[in-house]
């Protein structure tokens, strides 16, 4: 079986995130998705009925045989805005925050009191757990630790 998420699903929840965002709040039908994505009609379709069951709030409407005949979306689930890139997982936070690090030491002059400090700080992040690296940054995404 083909992976299914990255060929067809995953491009659908992208183009259909970016098209309820541009839409401010109004439904979009599968049409505009199809458009969006340059799929055929089907496989949109297909990528909505699987999506909707974690990742996007979908009405399908069906003929009476179970066929889909509309498709419209609602609006995107957390997982949905995770899934598709547009909020960031705690995961995704400590990959971002390694990555910022080591381009801000790349960037200071080495041999500096600073280039100490932040070789320093990535070091001691980098030596932790990955777990607890992202349940720190889980809570700062989710307030629980004040910004």
């Amino acid at each position: 079986m083909t992976d299914q998420w990255t060929s067809r699903d995953l491009p659908v929840l992208i183009a259909t995130v970016e098209l309820l965002d541009e839409a401010a709040g109004r439904p979009v039908d599968e049409k505009k998705i199809v458009a969006a994505t340059g799929m055929d009609r089907d496989d949109v379709v297909r990528a909505l009925v699987n999506l909707e069951r974690r990742h996007l709030d979908v009405n399908l409407n069906k003929a009476m045989g179970g066929q889909v005949v509309l498709a419209i979306v609602r609006g995107v689930t957390a997982a949905g805005l995770e899934a598709s890139g547009t909020w960031p997982t705690p995961e995704d936070a400590v990959d971002r925050f390694l990555a910022a690090l080591d381009r801000v030491i790349d960037e200071t002059p080495s041999n500096t009191p600073k280039a100490g400090r932040l070789l320093a700080i990535r070091d001691g992040a980098k030596s932790m757990s990955r777990d607890v690296l992202v349940e720190v940054m889980g809570a700062v995404l989710t307030g629980r630790i004040p910004m």
